[in-house]
């Protein structure tokens, strides 16, 4: 699959009666630029759970020590301003998109987490091919796995 560049779009909650445009599920996987510096991996994870749950936003993100890999359902606006911001942000690098479209709502978590993950648990999203699986349902399916809060 191919790289991301980055671009920049500003993140923002949309009022409850402007939340009507369809919800998408977006799947990505990314190494972090500081791989020496957990202060800000903790504070990736810790924002993340604060800021989406706000934004309406459901999923979830992960990281095993060298890379994250988030998904992110709701709002296609909101996604899709979230994801800019996620390309801009310098924390991350070597984004490969694995999911971008829709997701069965029935398989989505209902809230927005953020935790660790073993290395070996997220090794299936480091250098994804080009498939036809559902990397959505392989990851979801990877949840209980996960240590999350």
């Amino acid at each position: 699959m191919p790289r991301i560049d980055r671009m920049t779009s500003p993140v923002s909650t949309l009022p409850p009666e402007d939340r009507h445009s369809p919800k998408i599920g977006v799947l990505y996987s990314s190494w972090t630029s500081q791989p020496d510096n957990i202060a800000v991996v903790s504070d990736l994870l810790r924002t993340s759970r604060l800021r989406n749950h706000d934004r309406g936003i459901d999923g979830t993100l992960v990281f095993d020590g060298e890379i994250f890999v988030q998904f992110m359902y709701g709002d296609s606006r909101l996604v899709r301003a979230l994801q800019g911001a996620i390309w801009a942000d310098t924390r991350h690098r070597g984004i490969l998109l694995l999911h971008d479209g829709p997701v069965k709502p029935s398989c989505v978590p209902t809230a927005w987490r953020s935790g660790w993950a073993s290395p070996d648990a997220l090794k299936i999203f480091r250098h994804a091919p080009l498939t036809d699986r559902d990397r959505v349902a392989e990851f979801l399916a990877l949840l209980p796995a996960f240590d999350l809060l």
